[in-house]
Order: C-alpha cells, then sequence, then structure tokens
C-alpha cells in the first residue's frame, strides 16, 4: 500500500505579504481636510520608523492615530490610520507588551477590511491568534454530567481516541498489533491507514482483518490525487459502483470505520470549486450510510486554507458530517528554510513557525468554528522533531510542542476527542522534517507517555472518567484539588508556573500541564488567595489571582 500525505504542511502555497504600508501618508485630496497639526508629527513619526525606535513609534503614531479620532473614515484618512495602528501594534509586540499589540492589531483589522487590504488582515488575525497570552486554572473533576457530546456515531462521553499509521515503520509488519505493542504498548483506538481514489480495497485484508480481531477501529484516510480531483468529484456519480464497493467492503467489517473522504481540500490546486466537493461528499455520505452504517463520515479540511480560500466554503453540512477532522502539522522552520529575511516575521506569524509555533494556535479557529457542531478529531498531525535542510535536530523544542498538543489539546477543547499521528519519514511526503516516531526514540518515549494518560482511551466509547473543567466558579467536596494551568506565553517555549496560597509559595512547575494536588485539610476554613504566576526565568510575565473558600468539607474556587 502506498502511504499518501498531501503536501499539506502548508507547503504547497507561499504567503508573501506586502504588510508594510509607507510610513508617510499620501497626496491629500483636495476635498480632505488633513489636521494642521498632523504635518509636524510625520517628520518624527518616519524617524522613529527609520530607527526603529520603538517607543517614538508608539508616542507619535498613536499622537497622528488620536488627530483622526471621530473625523469620517474616507480612503485618504484610512490610508494614513491604518498603516500606523500597524506599526504601534508591531512595536508594542516588539516590546513585549502582548496584550497591547493584540489591542492595536484588532483596531487595525476592520479599517484595513474597508480598504481591501486582505493580506495585511490575514497577517493582523495571524498575530492575534499567536500573541494571546493566556492564564487559565483546570480542575480535574469525575463530574461527567457537563462533559461536551454531540451524540455524534462512536462520539466517547468524555475522553480522547488516538492512533498513528504505521506503513514506514521498519520496526513494525504493517499493521500486526503483535509487532506495534512492541514499541506502542497503549492499544490505539484506532489505526491511520490510506485508500487512494480507484485502488481496490481488498488489498487491504492483512490490514483490517488485525484490526477486527484485536478490536480497533480504523481511520480511513480515502484520498483523490490532485491532479484528478477536480475530474472525481463533478463527476463522482460514474463511480458509484466503485464506491459501492467499498461501502460494501467496509460494512462487512464489523468495527468502527471513521472515513475521512477527500481531506485537505481547501489547499489543492485542483479543488477550487467547493460545489463539486460537498455535492462529492454528501454522495459518498449518503451511499455509506445506507450500506455502510458503521461508517462514521468525517469532513477534514487542512488547518490553513489556501490563499483566496476558506475551508467553512466546503462544509457539506451537519446531517452529512459525523465528525470534523483537522490536518495540522508544527514546524520550527518554514519550508524547512531558517532565514526569510524580511519574510521572516510574515511566514513565521501566518504559518506559525518559528518563535509562533503552537499546535494550539493552529486549531483554535476549527474549534472556534464547528466545536460547538460535531465533535472534532486532529485527523493528521505531527511535530518536526529534525530539520532536514538546515540539518538540525530540534527535540527539546519539538518535546514541548508535542506536549501542547497531547496535555493542553484536550484540556482546554473539550470538543477534541481524538488526536491520530502521522508516523512517517520520507523524501517526498515529509520533505523538510522528520516527523516520525521510528525517527528519535525519546520522542517516541514521550509520546508513549503522553497517550498513556488518563485522557485518551483505547476503546470505542471507552471512559476516562475523569474530565477537565475550566475555574470560574468551581466546587468539589472534600478538601483535596488536582489542578492544572493552562498557559503559552507568546515567543516563551516554556515558562515556568509558581503557585502561592495566601502570598507564599506552595509549588513550582516546569512541566506542561504544570498540575499540582492541592491539600487543604490543613488550611483554616474561610477565604484565601491562590495566585498562578508565569515566569521565563526570573522575569515574571503575568499572574492571575483565584479566591479559594473553605468550609467543612467543601471548597470552592472563583476566578478573577
Amino acid at each position: 500500500m502506498k502511504l499518501k500525505r498531501s503536501l499539506s504542511i502548508l507547503l504547497i502555497f507561499c504567503f508573501f505579504i506586502a504588510i508594510l504600508m509607507p510610513g508617510t501618508a499620501a497626496a491629500a485630496a483636495p476635498d480632505t481636510k488633513i489636521p494642521s497639526a498632523f504635518w509636524s508629527l510625520v517628520t518624527p513619526y518616519q524617524n522613529a520608523l527609520n530607527t526603529n525606535d520603538l517607543n517614538n513609534i508608539i508616542v507619535y503614531g498613536n499622537k497622528i492615530i488620536e488627530l483622526f479620532n471621530g473625523m469620517e473614515e474616507t480612503q485618504q484618512v484610512l490610508e494614513i490610520i491604518t498603516p500606523r495602528l500597524e506599526q504601534v501594534a508591531k512595536a508594542y509586540e516588539a516590546l513585549g507588551k502582548f496584550d497591547l499589540a493584540v489591542e492595536y492589531f484588532s483596531r487595525y483589522i476592520p479599517k484595513a477590511e474597508k480598504l481591501g487590504w486582505k493580506d495585511g488582515v490575514t497577517y493582523a488575525k495571524s498575530k492575534i491568534n499567536t500573541l494571546g497570552f493566556d492564564i487559565e486554572l483546570y480542575a480535574k473533576t469525575t463530574n461527567l454530567e457537563k462533559s461536551v457530546y454531540f451524540g455524534s456515531k462512536y462520539e466517547p462521553r468524555s475522553g480522547v481516541y488516538f492512533g498513528s499509521n504505521y506503513d514506514t515503520d521498519p520496526r513494525i509488519g504493517a499493521y500486526r498489533w503483535d509487532d506495534i505493542k512492541n514499541y506502542f504498548p497503549r492499544k490505539n483506538t484506532a489505526y491511520l491507514t490510506y485508500l487512494h481514489w480507484n485502488e481496490d480495497i481488498k488489498s487491504f485484508d492483512r490490514y483490517f482483518m488485525d484490526a477486527t480481531a484485536n478490536n480497533i477501529a480504523l481511520q480511513l484516510a480515502w484520498n483523490i490525487e490532485d491532479s484528478e480531483i477536480d475530474n472525481v468529484l463533478k463527476s463522482i456519480k460514474s463511480y458509484d459502483s466503485y464506491i459501492r464497493a467499498t461501502a460494501d467492503y467496509l460494512g462487512k467489517l464489523k468495527i468502527p470505520v471513521f472515513l475521512r473522504f477527500a481531506g485537505e481540500m481547501n489547499i489543492k490546486d485542483n479543488c477550487k470549486d467547493s460545489n463539486s466537493f460537498i455535492a462529492a461528499f454528501r454522495y459518498v455520505s449518503e451511499i455509506m450510510r445506507s450500506k455502510a452504517p458503521n461508517v462514521a463520515m468525517v469532513w477534514s479540511p487542512n488547518d490553513v486554507s489556501a490563499k483566496g480560500r476558506t475551508y467553512d466554503q466546503y462544509y457539506p453540512g451537519d446531517e452529512y458530517v459525523d465528525w470534523i477532522g483537522i490536518s495540522t502539522y508544527t514546524q520550527r522552520y518554514f519550508q524547512g528554510k531558517k532565514d526569510w529575511g524580511s519574510l521572516q516575521d510574515t511566514n513565521d506569524s501566518v504559518y506559525m513557525t518559528g518563535n509562533y509555533a503552537n499546535p494550539l494556535a493552529k486549531i483554535k479557529p476549527i474549534m472556534d468554528a464547528y466545536g460547538t457542531k460535531k465533535p472534532i478529531m486532529i485527523s493528521e498531525t505531527g511535530v518536526g522533531h529534525y530539520a532536514k535542510l538546515a540539518g538540525e535536530d530540534l527535540s527539546p523544542w519539538a518535546k514541548v510542542q508535542l506536549r501542547r498538543l497531547y496535555t493542553y489539546g484536550p484540556m482546554i477543547y473539550p470538543e477534541l476527542k481524538g488526536i491520530y499521528y502521522f508516523n512517517a519519514n520520507n523524501d517526498i511526503i515529509t520533505k523538510y522534517d522528520d516527523y516520525s516516531l521510528y525517527g528519535n526514540s525519546a520522542f517516541n518515549e514521550l509520546y508513549n507517555e503522553l497517550v498513556n494518560s488518563g485522557n485518551f482511551i483505547s476503546s470505542i466509547n471507552g471512559n476516562p472518567g475523569f474530565r477537565y473543567e475550566k475555574v470560574t466558579d468551581y466546587s468539589i467536596s472534600g478538601l483535596k484539588l488536582e489542578l492544572s494551568t493552562y498557559t503559552v506565553v507568546p515567543k516563551v517555549l516554556n515558562p515556568t508556573v509558581q503557585y502561592k496560597l495566601d502570598g507564599n509559595v506552595h509549588a513550582v512547575r516546569t512541566v506542561i500541564p504544570y498540575s499540582i494536588e492541592l491539600d487543604l485539610s490543613a488550611v483554616p476554613k474561610g477565604g484565601h488567595k491562590l495566585t498562578v504566576e508565569i515566569y521565563d526565568g526570573n522575569n515574571k510575565m503575568g499572574s492571575r489571582e483565584y479566591m479559594l473558600i473553605i468550609s467543612d468539607n467543601n471548597v470552592n474556587l472563583k476566578g478573577n
């Protein structure tokens, strides 16, 4: 069986944004009244830009912006204000004042939209997504009544499915569980396998038989090559016999199948006709539901769409989709290149590489858009632990990113109920990075550690017996709390979390998710202050306070 993953790592198209707008104002139209004070501010502002004087960019940029408050937003006024908002935002970011940077990028967006600066809007949105500094406390609870649950096919009440592909793992004979468990002891919920369009599914007997024998489900990626996809989608009914034969086969497997049909459609060059995709997806979905009721249909775009497209335009509709999927990969270097010159910040921001790399930020847009509709799986993911072009071992960096994804993902996104790792490395499919688990023993060990946590379940409709609840107004019987902190500090790979109780240091944690068990049995009844502080070395980055109220056998924790 050929292994296929589309070049979906955002590498098949480049996004070169012309974000730097002129620092000086364009010549005013005769009927535009520009405040006279503006002209005296232009020179010091431009000098600040030329010398990268961040503080004066902010001072004079804000003075110019304030001059036009309340004025009609003509094109001329917008062309003066909008680039200043961007430059002030970038200055705040450079000074580490990320909240203010986000504020100014947010103010920039509606004005840039009015001007039709689409690339600038994309850039600003990426900044907002990557510069947000969150501190949230989560409590571990066995109360599953408030679990996010949609009632979709094979959806667990709580917990996360997991699995991987093994086609190219040299240690393993295809999908033989007896081989897999030597290197991955925790039983997969579902194997990740690939079927190419017009490929006879009967050739997969050996994989499916083993999955059936060991009661392991399948995530089957039914891929259509980019060169063929347009014609296939537009003439989907001409493949009726092939689709039905595949459905007949899947229906006889007696195991759950998650069918990812034509995934990553939003980045394929020859899949620009979203209506054809929708019609084809619906057609396949209807056949599967008729002939293979054990199949759950997965609609799965790439995390970032090709320029000029969005994944929303490809959504087939709730009645045809059982699960939402997403392909997302985390790389240290965009397209494997360490130095992009003047495009470095743009590429890193938009594609979330470099200092902006964060798998949680990459999946946030689809979580926001679809997290109230359906359960979500990360249908394909990987973290590059070796940069091939640079010849650089990225293991320490990659381990943090893997912890973020597998630990924080289920914690902050309760709608996330599946993560499937792409265990592969070759010069065609994974051109710039090595994602394989077999290529790095320490990375393999960390993966095993993470999927062995209580979040991940090995059986369909299994139950981990607990979930995480964000602390806003949280109460529990008893005097022990299991707490974790979610924080991703912009441009800081691995911050430290310090817990204080009534001003005294209670615990310091350096590893995600910074968990503690808080035993309050010896703490006096009444009100107390729990403080969570975030550090980069000795530099305090931020903090958050919680009110802790202890009664006879009850604890209430409230966020401020």
